[in-house]
């Protein structure tokens, strides 16, 4: 897959996105912005399954621990009292659910639909102190900490930042922004730190099933041969 086949590159991607690709390779060599570009794209494709399966896991791990001895649609249960900014999501997943036609959507109907940003803001500080919104003594200790059996510490803010630094690499990559700057060695690390937080088997399975390191090493033939796969 060489760039060089599409006439019309710069047109289709646009000055301002190819803008980081041209800086780091440099103006001299625009076929090379080009390949880096679509080399970004290999390496994005190649960490969106791992990412796809620890934002799979990680939610249903989240909603398991707070539903237990509550209702399905525990978000509902009166003792649970969220950040109006993140009942605001809950409320804007029914609401286009309606505006699909689907006035009653399921408990797993709301899980699947809410973004990973929700889950993970689940696990940050809410309002520390806080009688009712201080999410450390409200969800973490009672609830959230036995989502993460994987866990080596019980402190929450450890959790929260391995899956907020993985939320912003998905935000990325759903985006379709450069991440070819990243250090491989350090995101693989961060899949696998993520995914072993819920279940120690499928920290395995990424580190044995996961393409992206291999992709970070095609650099060369990407960018020099235009060798993109």
């Amino acid at each position: 897959m060489d760039p060089d086949s599409l006439q019309n590159f710069t047109r289709l991607f646009s000055t301002p996105r190819l803008d980081t690709y041209v800086r780091h390779i440099g103006p001299v060599f625009p076929h090379r912005s080009r390949r880096l570009y679509l080399w970004n794209v290999e390496l994005s494709t190649a960490v969106w399954g791992p990412l796809a399966l620890i934002e799979v896991a990680t939610r249903n791990a989240i909603h398991d621990a707070m539903r237990v001895g509550r209702r399905e649609d525990w978000w509902n249960d009166p003792t649970v009292v969220l950040l109006d900014r993140h009942r605001q999501l809950i409320d804007r997943s029914y609401r286009s659910f309606a505006g699909k036609g689907n006035r009653d959507p399921t408990p797993n109907d709301i899980v699947a639909d809410l973004n990973f940003g929700f889950w993970v803001r689940l696990l940050d500080v809410g309002i520390a102190r806080d009688r009712e919104l201080d999410y450390d003594t409200r969800l973490w200790r009672p609830r959230l900490i036995h989502a993460f059996p994987g866990r080596t510490s019980d402190r929450r803010r450890g959790v929260h930042r391995v899956y907020n630094e993985v939320r912003l690499l998905r935000n990325r990559v759903a985006h379709h922004e450069p991440i070819f700057q990243r250090n491989p060695r350090h995101t693989v690390h961060s899949l696998i730190e993520a995914a072993a937080l819920v279940d120690a088997d499928l920290a395995s399975f990424i580190r044995l099933n996961e393409r992206y390191t291999a992709a970070a090493r095609r650099k060369q033939e990407a960018v020099s041969q235009g060798i993109v796969r």
